[in-house]
C-alpha cells in the first residue's frame, strides 16, 4: 500500500521546466479581441491557470510543465472556443479566431450546436452549453441525458435507482419531486453539462451506487431575478403546485430563497392474490388506495458570502413539512375454495393520517490556500419527524362462523437527528490532482408504536404488541485520491476507509443489535484517447448501501388484519463491486458492466400459511449479480430534428434463503430500451416537441418476478412575451401501459399482485421569469449519505 501511495504522489514532487504558451485572439475579420479570458485546464477539466488578451489580442501564459492541456477562450460577445493542446504543440504560437454570436436573444445569444457526449476518465459528460436544447428547462435536459431513465417519480441508470444527485460537485438532499421543481425553475441556458458517474471516485461518500452531477454555468452579472411556477396535473385525480424562486447577487453576496406549496390526491390501484396450499383456498383482494394531501410545503434559503477571492462561506436551511395527509382504504377480499367458489369474505376499512417534517441546516467554509490548493469544511444538522395513525376495522364473514367486527388502532411516531462534519483538501498540478479528506457523523433515531385492539371485547391497549425502538450510529471516514495524465493516457486511483458503529434496541420483545465494522473502498480508472476522437476506458469501484433508518424499525404497519409491513433491526449494509469497460466516439456511448452485491437489501414478501398472513419486510437476500451492455446514440438528422436512442441488455441473478431455509436462485435476461424524437418547431420562440417511448422486459427482485411494461409520452415547450413566460404540455403514459404484475412462487409460497400508480396523466406547467435572468446560481452544498437514509 505504501508503494502505491508513493507512486501516486511522485508526480507532485517532480520539478519540471516551465513553458510559456503564446498566441493571439481575433475575430473572423482578423480584428484583435481584447479582454478575452484564456483558461488552461488539465485533461480532467480542472483549471490550471488563466490570463486575458491584451489590446492587440496577444497573450502569454506560463505552463507549469510539459503535458497535455485543454485551452478555452471566452468573451461576452463571442462564442466559446475550446481546443486540445498536445505536449508537442506547446512550443508553437496559437492563433484563435472567435465566432460572433449569430443573432440577438435578450442580451446575448449564441449559435446553437448539438449536445456532446464526452467520456472522461471516471464519468460520462453530457455537454449542453450553447446547444440546441439549451432553450429547455434543466429538468427536461436531465430527461434527455444518456443513460438516465425517468418514469414518473423514479430515476434510474442502468436499471439502478440508488442515485445521489449533486450540483457543481456538491450533494443536494431532496426528493425527486423537489428536485424536479428546482430544475424546472432553472433555465437550460444556465446549465453547462450533466455528468453520469456509474463508478464513484474515493472523494465521494461510499454510500450509493450512481452519481449524477449537474454542472451550472458561472455567470457573474449582479442583480435580482425570480421565477414563478404554476403546475396543474390531471390523472384520475387532480394535483396543483405553486412555487416561487428568488435570487439576489451582489459582488460579495449571493442569496437564494425558494418556497413551494402543493396539493393533490394520489391514487394507486392493485389486485392481490394469495394461494394457501394447505387448505387449497385462494384469497383475492381489490385495492383502491387514495390519499389526499392538501398542504405540502418545501423551502430553500441559502447565502454565499465571498469576502475576497480566497474565502467563500455558504450557509442555509432547507426542508419540507406536510402537516396532514389522509386516506381511507376500503378493501373487499373474497376467499375461493378449490372449486373456485366463494366460501368466505371480509371487508377492511383502513382510515389513516400521516404527517412529517424534515429540516436541514448547513455551514460550508471554503479557503483557497494557494493557486493550486484549497480546503473545504462542511457541517450539517438534520431533524426528521414522522407520525402515522391508523384505525383499521375488518368485518369478517367466514364460512361456519357468525359475522363479527375486529378492529385495532396503531399510533406510530419516529424522530431522527443527525450531525455531520467533513474536511476536504485539494492540490492541483498541470497534469495531476491529489485529493484527501475525512468525515465524522452521528445519528440518533427513535420510534414508538402504541397498539390497541378489541381482541378481548372492548378496545384495550396491548403492550405486548407495542414497542419502542432506539438506534445510534457513528461513522468515521477518510480518503485519498490521485489522478495523472501521461500522453494519451489518463489514470486515477483512490482509497477510502469507513468505520461504522451501530447500536439498536427493541423494547418488546427485547432485542439488542450492536455492530462494528471497517471497510476499505478502492477505486481505479484508466482511459486511452485514440485516433478520430475515440476514447477507451475501464473502471473498478467498491461501494456500500446502508439501509434507511425506517427499514431498521421492527414496528408493524398494518394494511389489514391479514397483511402488514415490518422492518428488520438486524438489516445489514450492502457491499457492491462494479467493473465497467467503455467506448465513446462521435456521440456513440458503449459500456459493458459487471456488478456483484453482497447482502442486497430490498422489500420482499412471504406468506404465513398457518396464520393466513402476508408479511412484507425490508430485509437482506444473499447476493445479486448482473452483467450487461449499454449502448446509446444521439442522432442530429436535421438542425431542427434530433433522435436519442438507448438500449441496455443484462443478465441478473438473485440468490435468497426461502421460508423453508433452502437457498433459491432467481434469474432473468432483461432488456431496457428508450427512444425519443425531438423537433424544434420555432427557434424564435423555442418551441419544442418531443415524442418518446420506453420499454422494459420482465425483471426480478429477490423472490419476485416482475412483468414487462412500457410507457409512451409527448411533451411540448414554448416561450412567450420575449421569453419571460414559458409553458409546457405533457401527456404521460398515453396508452396506460405502466402496469406491472409481481409474482412470488417457490416452495409453499404462491402470491401475486397487480399494480398501477395512476400514471396516465396530462401536465400543464407555466413559468414566469422576471428580473435579471443572467445570474449565477448559489453554490450548492454537499449533503450526506446519512441524510438520504432518513
Amino acid at each position: 500500500m505504501r508503494l502505491i501511495l508513493v507512486f501516486l504522489i511522485i508526480p507532485f514532487v517532480i520539478q519540471a521546466q516551465q513553458l510559456k504558451l503564446k498566441g493571439t485572439v481575433s475575430d473572423a475579420a482578423e480584428t484583435p479581441i481584447s479582454q478575452a479570458t484564456i483558461i488552461i485546464s488539465d485533461t480532467l477539466n480542472h483549471p490550471v491557470t488563466q490570463t486575458y488578451s491584451l489590446e492587440d489580442g496577444r497573450f502569454e501564459i506560463n505552463l507549469p510543465a510539459a503535458s497535455n492541456y485543454i485551452l478555452s477562450v471566452q468573451h461576452l460577445n463571442y462564442q466559446r472556443y475550446e481546443r486540445y493542446l498536445s505536449t508537442e504543440s506547446l512550443t508553437q504560437p496559437v492563433h484563435i479566431q472567435l465566432a460572433a454570436h449569430s443573432n440577438s436573444l435578450d442580451e446575448v445569444s449564441v449559435s446553437a450546436t448539438k449536445p456532446q457526449i464526452v467520456r472522461k476518465v471516471d464519468r460520462i459528460e453530457f455537454r449542453v452549453e450553447h446547444s440546441n436544447i439549451s432553450a429547455l428547462n434543466s429538468w427536461e435536459i436531465l430527461k434527455r441525458t444518456p443513460s438516465v431513465n425517468i418514469i414518473g417519480s423514479t430515476i434510474s441508470v442502468q436499471g439502478n435507482s440508488q442515485i445521489i444527485f449533486m450540483i457543481n460537485d456538491k450533494r443536494v438532499l431532496m426528493n425527486v419531486e423537489d428536485l424536479k421543481t428546482l430544475l424546472e425553475s432553472t433555465p437550460g441556458s444556465e446549465l453547462q453539462s450533466i455528468e453520469v458517474i456509474t463508478t464513484a471516485p474515493a472523494k465521494y461518500e461510499a454510500q450509493g451506487s450512481i452519481l449524477i452531477n449537474i454542472k451550472m454555468r458561472q455567470n457573474q452579472q449582479s442583480g435580482y431575478r425570480g421565477t414563478v411556477i404554476g403546475l396543474y396535473e390531471q390523472s384520475n385525480y387532480g394535483k396543483q403546485l405553486l412555487a416561487f424562486t428568488n435570487y439576489y447577487k451582489t459582488k460579495k453576496v449571493n442569496l437564494r430563497a425558494t418556497y413551494t406549496r402543493a396539493r393533490g390526491t394520489y391514487a394507486r390501484y392493485g389486485e392481490d392474490m394469495v394461494f394457501y396450499q394447505n387448505d387449497q383456498t385462494t384469497w383475492k383482494s381489490d385495492l383502491v388506495r387514495v390519499d389526499r394531501n392538501n398542504n405540502q410545503n418545501s423551502y430553500v434559503v441559502s447565502a454565499d458570502i465571498t469576502p475576497d477571492s480566497l474565502w467563500t462561506v455558504s450557509m442555509g436551511i432547507n426542508g419540507s413539512f406536510y402537516p396532514r395527509s389522509t386516506g381511507l382504504y376500503q378493501v373487499p377480499t373474497e376467499i375461493f375454495n378449490a372449486a373456485n367458489e366463494i366460501e368466505s369474505r371480509y371487508f377492511t376499512s383502513n382510515d389513516h393520517a400521516d404527517s412529517h417534517a424534515n429540516h436541514n441546516v448547513y455551514l460550508q467554509v471554503s479557503k483557497v490556500l494557494h493557486k493550486k490548493s484549497s480546503i473545504d469544511w462542511i457541517n450539517y444538522f438534520t431533524t426528521n419527524r414522522r407520525k402515522k395513525f391508523q384505525d383499521v376495522q375488518t368485518v369478517l364473514d367466514f364460512k361456519g362462523q357468525m359475522p363479527r367486527l375486529v378492529y385495532f388502532i396503531a399510533d406510530n411516531s419516529s424522530n431522527t437527528k443527525l450531525f455531520s462534519t467533513q474536511l476536504d483538501y485539494t492540490l492541483k498540478g498541470a497534469s495531476q490532482l491529489l485529493e484527501a479528506g475525512a468525515k465524522y457523523s452521528f445519528i440518533r433515531s427513535g420510534s414508538a408504536l402504541l397498539f390497541s385492539d378489541n381482541e378481548e371485547g372492548d378496545l384495550y391497549f396491548r403492550p405486548e404488541k407495542s414497542s419502542d425502538f432506539t438506534y445510534n450510529e457513528h461513522n468515521i471516514a477518510a480518503y485519498v485520491s490521485a489522478s495523472y495524465d501521461w500522453k494519451n493516457w489518463s489514470f486515477k486511483g483512490g482509497l477510502r476507509g469507513e468505520y461504522t458503529q451501530q447500536d439498536g434496541i427493541v423494547s418488546l420483545p427485547l432485542l439488542r443489535n450492536s455492530t462494528r465494522y471497517f471497510v476499505w473502498f478502492p477505486t481505479f480508472y484508466a482511459q486511452y484517447k485514440g485516433a478520430k476522437n475515440a476514447q477507451w476506458s475501464m473502471a473498478y469501484g467498491k461501494r456500500i448501501n446502508r439501509p434507511a433508518y425506517a427499514w431498521l424499525n421492527p414496528a408493524k404497519s398494518y394494511f389489514n388484519l391479514f397483511s402488514y409491513f415490518q422492518g428488520d433491526p438486524q438489516l445489514r449494509a450492502t457491499i457492491s463491486h462494479k467493473v465497467t469497460l467503455g467506448y465513446n466516439r462521435n456521440n456513440w456511448n458503449i459500456e459493458a458492466f459487471y456488478s456483484y452485491d453482497k447482502w442486497p437489501n430490498m422489500e420482499i414478501s412471504y406468506q404465513d400459511n398457518t396464520r393466513k398472513q402476508v408479511i412484507y419486510q425490508y430485509t437482506n437476500i444473499d447476493e445479486d449479480q448482473s452483467s450487461g451492455l449499454e449502448v446509446s446514440k444521439m442522432l442530429q438528422l436535421k438542425p431542427y430534428w434530433t433522435i436519442n436512442l438507448s438500449a441496455t441488455g443484462l443478465y441478473q441473478q438473485n440468490y435468497f434463503m426461502g421460508v423453508d431455509s433452502k437457498r433459491y436462485k432467481n434469474d432473468a435476461f432483461q432488456f431496457y430500451s428508450s427512444g425519443s424524437s425531438s423537433f424544434i418547431l420555432s427557434h424564435k420562440t423555442n418551441w419544442n416537441l418531443e415524442l418518446g417511448h420506453r420499454y422494459y422486459t420482465p425483471s426480478i427482485q429477490g423472490p419476485f418476478r416482475i412483468s414487462s411494461f412500457s410507457s409512451t409520452y409527448l411533451t411540448m415547450n414554448r416561450k412567450f412575451f420575449n421569453k419571460k413566460l414559458d409553458g409546457s404540455l405533457s401527456l404521460m403514459d398515453i396508452f396506460k401501459q405502466e402496469t406491472s404484475t409481481v409474482v412470488s412462487r417457490y416452495a409453499d409460497q404462491h402470491n401475486a399482485f397487480w399494480d398501477y400508480q395512476d400514471s396516465r396523466k396530462i401536465n400543464i406547467t407555466v413559468r414566469y421569469h422576471f428580473g435579471n435572468q443572467k445570474l449565477k446560481g448559489t453554490k450548492a452544498v454537499t449533503t450526506t449519505d446519512e441524510q438520504n437514509r432518513i
